[in-house]
């Protein structure tokens, strides 16, 4: 999330200013921002990809087609309305991209609250199992519990 929002602050500076060094600094911020969403996203899907090696092939697939359509959507309204409005159909991507973080966080929430759930529940039983199981005590067998008491 924080990379997305570094990214449309960069941006929006890009935009708004003709200054050679705020330009030349909105740039570098740019693209050190925007260095962060592939290796996110990759380890983000990492478990989907084991999961389904044809998954990677869909994500390429989809950064594909983003980076064949961006370039022309860019240009034909550069080309109808101007540049700068050509640069801003950019920011409607990254409006997408932070949705989807926003719905990723959401899932990802959900999701460990589900799997500690599940690690709660093992371990509860496998603390129960250990706390009754029998060990010698003076030649008699007893269990934890019961050696406890007494």
């Amino acid at each position: 999330l924080l990379t997305s929002i570094s990214t449309v602050i960069f941006y929006l500076l890009l935009l708004s200013t003709r200054n050679l060094v705020v330009i030349t600094i909105a740039i570098g911020g740019l693209g050190f921002s925007m260095s962060g969403i592939y290796p996110t996203t990759i380890s983000t899907v990492g478990n989907t990809i084991k999961k389904y090696p044809m998954a990677m092939g869909v994500l390429l697939m989809i950064g594909g087609i983003g980076a064949i359509a961006m370039p022309i959507i860019t240009g034909a309204l550069a080309d109808t309305f101007g540049i700068f409005a050509g640069m801003s159909a950019i920011i409607g991507a990254i409006i997408a991209m932070i949705i989807f973080i926003i719905i990723q966080i959401k899932y990802q929430e959900e999701w460990l609250f589900y799997e500690w759930e599940k690690i709660k529940k093992y371990v509860d039983k496998e603390v129960l199992n250990w706390y009754n199981t029998p060990c010698r005590l003076d030649s008699t067998y007893v269990t934890k519990k019961d050696k406890k008491r007494n």
